[in-house]
């Protein structure tokens, strides 16, 4: 009788131990199965499907999926929020006659925009290359390496073809990098050039007539002369003023 009783006691704990252990084991793959549905969310997420919606879970997954669901939203959030701003930079950057370009603390070149590429020559792309390395105009080169060194604007002119160009070195926030500018300064050398050239010829064509009305000035004070003769004199100088 009480090996029976042995025997049952010892069924009945095997089966229990089978149940919890048949039960673990259920739970375990449906926790496995929810981590495995939400790490595809976060790789879709992360791809740059920011509709995804991590499903509804149970337990433990159940705050991670709030959790991916949460983020997920607000990232989407922040990107539509900044999207016209980056638009708005894209923009200015695109269509500025400026030339920009930045170079990082190593000295390597990470962005250049439209005009930079237009106004100088460049050797294929130059983003990414070391600046020493592809930059063809040594005074370019040789602002960004001063506002390297001293954290200080620096500024050269040049002539670049037939483009008269002023070079200025910017120093970045980031304490490393530098921002070049490229101004096209072309027309305003051309106006400095043309206004020179009236002052000249102007100068030129006052100091003929000044140089007659001098020369009949002194004639009039060193000659003795008549009234007549002042009056002719005089009628001479009329046209040369």
């Amino acid at each position: 009788m009480a090996s029976n009783t042995l025997v049952l006691a010892l069924g009945a704990t095997t089966l229990a131990s089978m149940g919890v252990a048949i039960w673990l084991f259920r739970e375990w793959s449906e926790q496995r199965r929810a981590v495995s549905v939400l790490a595809q969310a976060v790789e879709r997420a992360a791809a740059g499907d920011l509709q995804v919606i991590a499903p509804r879970q149970v337990g433990d997954a159940a705050r991670l999926a709030s959790g991916v669901n949460a983020l997920v939203a607000l990232i989407r959030k922040e990107k539509i929020t900044d999207y016209p701003e980056r638009l708005f930079e894209q923009a200015m950057l695109r269509e500025t006659p400026n030339g920009l370009w930045v170079v990082d603390g190593a000295g390597r070149i990470r962005g250049v925009n439209p005009a930079a590429r237009a106004l100088l020559p460049w050797p294929g792309d130059p983003v990414g290359q070391l600046a020493a390395a592809v930059v063809q105009v040594s005074e370019l080169y040789d602002v960004i390496e001063e506002t390297g060194l001293t954290r200080k604007v620096a500024e050269r002119s040049v002539q670049v073809g037939n483009k008269h160009l002023l070079m200025r070195g910017v120093p970045l926030a980031d304490g490393s990098g530098t921002l070049g500018v490229i101004l096209d300064i072309t027309s305003v050398r051309n106006a400095e050039r043309a206004r020179r050239d009236f002052v000249a010829n102007v100068s030129h064509e006052l100091r003929t007539p000044l140089n007659v009305l001098s020369g009949f000035l002194e004639t009039i004070q060193d000659l003795k002369l008549d009234a007549s003769r002042v009056r002719d004199y005089v009628g001479l100088m009329a046209p040369q003023a």
